[in-house]
């Protein structure tokens, strides 16, 4: 989760939609209620910055969704787009766990089809999109690059994908890629 002052900065900068994720720490998903109490202060803060898309998601240890935090996080967003993200991967029955986040309006899920990358992840992704996009939208993401819109994502139904378009390496944003990306999709 980045922290308010500097999220404040980067909103001054730029005139795109920023979608923030409330994560305090790497790891699991599954967070103590102090922890949680934590993501619904810093969900005030981000509101009160004019934040319009909130990223999260909070598991049990038992691989299911937490309902009780997952509600508490959508009765404290007024009129934000909630996406949960890519804890939906490490759910235990990610069918019925996606049944549930689309009952509860949320936005969107981001996933990478229950793989370390999305490509990897390719048929259980098209099988979320068949059996759950008619109600909550499906973002495929993690690892995706522009090889891989042709190969795998033009022709499909995703309204959006999600990339990092990540350096390892530099450990930065690869804006080669990002460029590559954007003039693929647009090709």
């Amino acid at each position: 989760s980045p922290e308010p002052k500097i999220l404040k900065q980067l909103l001054a900068q730029v005139h795109i939609p920023v979608a923030v994720m409330l994560r305090l720490r790497p790891g699991n998903f599954v967070y103590s209620n102090q922890e949680h109490e934590a993501h619904l202060n810093l969900l005030k803060q981000y509101q009160d910055l004019g934040i319009t898309t909130i990223v999260f998601g909070s598991l049990n240890a038992n691989g299911t969704i937490n309902q009780k935090q997952t509600e508490s996080v959508f009765k404290n967003c007024k009129n934000l787009k909630l996406v949960f993200h890519s804890a939906i991967d490490y759910c235990s029955q990610y069918k019925s766990e996606i049944a549930y986040l689309a009952t509860t309006g949320i936005h969107r899920v981001l996933s990478s089809g229950c793989a370390k990358t999305a490509v990897k992840g390719f048929e259980v992704l098209l099988e979320m999109q068949r059996l759950y996009g008619s109600q909550i939208e499906i973002m495929p993401g993690g690892g995706i690059r522009a090889l891989h819109w042709k190969s795998h994502f033009k022709n499909q139904s995703f309204a959006a994908l999600h990339s990092a378009c990540w350096n390892p390496s530099a450990q930065c944003l690869d804006t080669r890629e990002l460029k590559a990306l954007i003039q693929t999709i647009n090709a």
